[in-house]
């Protein structure tokens, strides 16, 4: 395991920005930012599961991260994430498709970073990922290779 973030570490003004940067070099380049203004506390953890494929853990408080169009072409990721977010209030929302919590239980969503995606946890929670690089190859049945979610 390793701690690619822990906040609790940084003064209260730099937390944002840190977590940010840490998501972006971890994951994917997206828009983080905090729900209804609260300060941000998050822990971010990274595990090498082999070539093209982390697991990823972020315990944090709310957040609001949006991956745009614009990031993509900046940045096009070519991942996958098979991701289990913990119950509590949240909304995920991708190609037209909208997922919402299941309150009792964890819920499984396929996240495509090749595409726009917005996600909003109100409260605080866990996401537990595992993204992959993918290739014709790795996703078959998919046109050209290419997963989409919705």
């Amino acid at each position: 395991m390793a701690v690619v973030l822990d906040t609790s570490t940084l003064a209260p003004g730099e937390r944002l920005d840190a977590l940010s940067e840490a998501m972006a070099s971890a994951y994917v380049p997206a828009s983080t930012t905090p729900q209804h203004g609260r300060q941000v506390h998050a822990r971010l953890e990274a595990w090498p599961l082999g070539p093209g494929s982390v697991l990823f853990r972020r315990h944090s408080t709310g957040v609001r991260i949006l991956r745009t169009a614009r990031q993509i072409r900046e940045n096009s990721a070519d991942r996958v994430a098979l991701t289990l977010i913990s119950p509590g209030a949240w909304r995920f929302s991708q190609s037209r498709s909208e997922q919402a919590p299941a309150r009792s239980h964890g819920t499984l969503v396929l996240l495509d970073h090749t595409a726009p995606y917005e996600f909003n946890r109100y409260d605080s929670g866990t996401t537990i990922a595992v993204t992959s690089t993918w290739t014709p190859s790795t996703c078959p049945g998919t046109p050209s290779g290419r997963p989409r979610c919705g």
